[in-house]
C-alpha cells in the first residue's frame, strides 16, 4: 500500500463532502427565498375578526377559512422544501425517510410541528418569520461546515506535500549497503535521519495546530474538529490519517536509526 494512501482518500472524502454542503446550502438559500415570497398572512380571509382583547391570542387565530388557507399555505411551503433542501439531506439515508422528519432535522422539531398537516397552529407571518430563521440558521450550519472543511482540505493538502518533499529528500526506504559504510558516512547518514524525524516531529506538531485552530475558529457554529474528524474519518481505519501517517513514516527513520546505530557500535 502506498504510504500516503490514507492522505489521497481524506483528500478525497473532503472534496466530496465539500461538494455535497456547498450544493445543500444552494439548496437551503432557494428555500429560503421562496418562503420570502409567501404572504405575511393567509389571503383566504373572507371576514374580518374582532380585535383581540388583553389576554387573548392574537385575533388571527378565529378568522373564517383560516384553517384551510393554513392548510394550504404550509402545503406550498413543505413542497418548497421537499423540492429543494430533502434531496441533498437524504442522499445519505437508505431508509425513505418521511418529509416532516427531514424538515425536523434541517430546521428543528418546532418548525415540522408547525408545518405538520393538522397542526392545529395558524399561519402568519410570525409562523412564516420562524421558517426564514430556521433556514437562516441552518444556512449559517452548513457555511461554518463550509469553512470547517475547506481548513482541513488545506491542512491535509500541504502535510501531503510536506511528507512527499521529505521521502524525496530521505527516502526511509533506500536501499543502502550500511556494512560497507565508513564510521564517518554512517554517523552523517545517521544525522540526516535524525533531522529527518525532527521534521516529521514538525509536521505533527503543526498538523496539532491546524486541529485546535479548526475547533477555535468553529466554536460558535459548535463544529469541533472531532466531530469533523468523526464526520470525515469515521469508516477510515484511523480518525486521524495525517498523524497517523506521520508516525509510520517517523517509525521508518527510526528503524533506519537503530540498523545506522548498530553499524557504529560495531565500528568503536
Amino acid at each position: 500500500m502506498n504510504r500516503f494512501q490514507r492522505l489521497y482518500d481524506a483528500l478525497d472524502r473532503i472534496s466530496c463532502e465539500l461538494e455535497h454542503i456547498v450544493q445543500k446550502s444552494k439548496a437551503v438559500d432557494e428555500f429560503r427565498a421562496s418562503v420570502r415570497n409567501f404572504p405575511a398572512h393567509s389571503e383566504r380571509q373572507a371576514v374580518s375578526a374582532p380585535q383581540a382583547t388583553t389576554g387573548q391570542t392574537a385575533a388571527v387565530t378565529n378568522r373564517p377559512f383560516q384553517a384551510g388557507a393554513h392548510a394550504d399555505c404550509c402545503r406550498q411551503i413543505r413542497t418548497a422544501f421537499e423540492e429543494t433542501v430533502r434531496p441533498h439531506s437524504v442522499v445519505d439515508v437508505e431508509a425513505n425517510e418521511p418529509l416532516l422528519t427531514t424538515i425536523r432535522e434541517e430546521l428543528g422539531a418546532e418548525i415540522a410541528i408547525a408545518l405538520a398537516p393538522n397542526s392545529g397552529t395558524t399561519y402568519s407571518s410570525e409562523l412564516r418569520n420562524a421558517v426564514i430563521a430556521s433556514a437562516t440558521a441552518r444556512r449559517a450550519e452548513l457555511q461554518s461546515m463550509e469553512q470547517a472543511l475547506a481548513a482541513e482540505r488545506e491542512s491535509v493538502e500541504t502535510a501531503l506535500a510536506d511528507m512527499k518533499a521529505l521521502v524525496d529528500d530521505e527516502d526511509p526506504d533506500k536501499e543502502a549497503w550500511l556494512l560497507y559504510w565508513s564510521f564517518d558516512e554512517l554517523r552523517s547518514y545517521y544525522e540526516e535521519v535524525a533531522l529527518a524525524r525532527k521534521k516529521c516531529e514538525r509536521m505533527s506538531q503543526r498538523r496539532q495546530r491546524d486541529v485546535h485552530g479548526t475547533a477555535a475558529s468553529n466554536a460558535q457554529a459548535r463544529v469541533s474538529h472531532d466531530s469533523l474528524a468523526e464526520y470525515l474519518y469515521g469508516d477510515f481505519q484511523t480518525n486521524y490519517p495525517v498523524l497517523a501517517t506521520v508516525v509510520e513514516l517517523d517509525t521508518e527513520y527510526a528503524d533506519r536509526q537503530r540498523e545506522i546505530r548498530d553499524q557504529l557500535t560495531r565500528r568503536v
